[in-house]
Parts: structure tokens; sequence; C-alpha cells
């Protein structure tokens, strides 16, 4: 099943409904369907009540593929939101240790001696932008860039979980782009207090689906997934998803050691890395580490304003989540 949010507006004020209308979307993602009930008229409402509304906007689901629905919406008229653009909570990991260990000997630092058992995480901004959405960015000096992640958007998580056991929990995949700072990650980072002004907000979707529709790429939590990011166009990256050190599962047991995780929940694998560097890269830290690492020079410029990144994950030739196309743009003046 493909879900999705689209914009729509308050019929009194005509102002834009900040969690947007939940719809389900065609397996060729040309059309959606809203649900006409009370649990599936957002994707927070449908989270919050999931046992309930999934069979509802199943059946939705197959009457739009089928055919046998009224009232459906041509998707190429609408705006996506994030599939879920109030979070609960993110939280974002570093699955990949290609990415870890190079962007560390870049920089000359040792990995984490425990690093391939104990996963680096950090908590990000729970709201997200729309796949088509502007990347506002305050000052160019900082640094923009993108990072490819694939993320699962959970359910209730009780506290203390196993790994063994999370899977359960996660009701729907999607992608994001986790947008960062660069340059402010380097004033950050020395204070040892994680990040806050160098992780702005991030960009969701558009499609989230749920784990079946990926059929033998969910790879039990490591899906199996080609991921293409493309600058201004240019490919810089098309990346295997599945080379994750630590799979969904094991960031959700890590995430909920100590305390329950509440539904709507988004945790991502953080940037997609391969061994293989010829595979390109899902974010410019990653090329700036390679260049660095081959050049003793950063010669990649991280992103200026107009760049527009687009990144788009398939399996079997088809797109799952659907492409998201961001701009950076400098953000409007107060």
């Amino acid at each position: 099943m493909r879900l999705a949010t689209i914009t729509v507006h308050n019929p009194k004020s005509g102002e834009e409904q900040r969690d947007g209308a939940l719809i389900v979307v065609s397996s060729d993602h040309t059309r959606g369907l809203r649900i006409n009930n009370e649990l599936c008229l957002t994707m927070r409402r449908a989270l919050d009540n999931w046992s309930e509304a999934e069979p509802i906007l199943r059946q939705g689901s197959i009457a739009l593929d089928m055919g046998t629905s009224s009232n459906e919406i041509d998707l190429s008229k609408v705006r996506f939101m994030a599939p879920l653009p109030r979070a609960t909570d993110f939280i974002d990991g570093s699955s990949y240790l290609s990415h870890v260990e190079r962007v560390r000997k870049a920089r000359g630092a040792e990995p984490p001696e425990d690093l391939k058992t104990n996963p680096l995480v950090y908590r990000g901004i729970p709201t997200f932008l729309g796949a088509r959405d502007d990347i506002e960015v305050v000052d160019f000096k900082d640094g923009p860039d993108c990072e490819g992640d694939i993320a699962a958007i959970l359910g209730d998580v009780p506290a203390g979980i196993k790994a063994t056991d999370a899977l359960k929990y996660i009701l729907l995949v999607t992608q994001i782009n986790d947008v960062s700072l660069r340059n402010r990650i380097k004033l950050e980072l020395p204070k040892q207090f994680g990040f806050l002004n160098s992780k702005p907000i991030s960009v969701a979707g558009p499609i989230a689906v749920t784990p079946d529709e990926l059929g033998e790429a969910w790879n039990l939590g490591r899906p199996r997934l080609s991921m293409k990011i493309e600058q201004n166009g240019k490919q810089i990256g098309e990346l295997d998803t599945s080379e994750l050190h630590f799979s969904l599962p094991d960031l959700i047991a890590h995430a909920a050691m100590t305390h329950k995780l509440g539904a709507g929940t988004i945790i991502g694998t953080g940037t997609i890395s391969n061994s293989d560097s010829t595979r390109g890269v899902a974010c410019i830290a990653e090329q700036v580490a390679l260049d660095m690492i081959a050049k003793r020079e950063p010669i990649t410029p991280f992103f200026n304003e107009n760049t527009v990144i687009s990144i788009e994950s398939r399996a079997n030739g088809r797109s799952i989540f659907g492409k998201m196309v961001n701009r950076y743009v400098a953000a409007k003046k107060i």
C-alpha cells in the first residue's frame, strides 16, 4: 500500500492546513484517493489508530488500483507535502560504515572503538518539507549539503525492545534528504552536545509505503534498493541501500533502549554509502572526504543558491517512493 499527504486549505480562512490530507496512491503513482473516514483524514490520525485505519486504507488502495473508486485525484495537479509533515520525533543514524570511516579518515580522526556494535544516532527536527518544496538557506557560507536516507515511520514502540522484535513496529517506509550545514557542523561537534543549528528542516517523500510493498527488497529491514542522487541534473551517486551495518530494527532497538517511542516517530538509516566508491555518493561531505583522501585537498564545493537536488529510490526498475526534487534557495529576510 502506498500513502501520501497533499495540501488542502481551510475552507473558512483559506490557509493551508498544517497536516494536509492523507491519500492512498495508485501503483503507477499517477492517481490518488482520499478516504472518507475520520481515522484516515491525515497521516497523523491514521498512525495513532493504525489497527483500525490500516484495513480501511487498504480497501481504498485496492479499489483505486482496480479502477472501481470514484473521486480519483490526478496527482500531476497536486502539491505533495511530506508523508508525515509533523512527526512525533526524528532520529537519524549513521549505519553505513564506509561513510563514517571515509569522513573520519579525511580529517585524521579514528573511528569510535565500538563503531560496529554501538550505532551513531542523533535527534533532529521532527518536521519535514515536501518533495518539491524549496529548501531555504539563511547563509550559504554554512555549507549546505544533502544526505540521501531510507527512513521508517513507526507505531508505538515499547521501551527495551530487542532488534529481533522491532520489525513489526515499522508501519511505513519512505526516503528523506537529511539537510546538513557542513561548516556549522564543524562548530557544533567539538561542543560534544549534539547538532542544533547545523541540522535544519529536512525533506521526506513524496510517498510512504507499507513494508510488504517492497516485496523481497524489504530484506527484513535492510531495504535492497537503488538510490539515485542528482545535482543540477548530473548524477553524483547510484547506491545500493542494503549495505548498511545496522538495520532499521537495530536502530529502533537502540533508540528505544531506555524509553518508548511514540507512533509517528521517524527513524533514518543515515547517509547511504557503499564500499565501492565508484558508485558515487549520497552527500557532498563524502565526496569531499574522498577528495581529501586521494588529493589531500577539498575540491568539491557545497551547494550554491539555486542548486537542485533530486533523489529517487527504485527496486526492479520501479520507483518506490516517487522522486524528490528540491531547490536550495536563499531564505526570505524578516
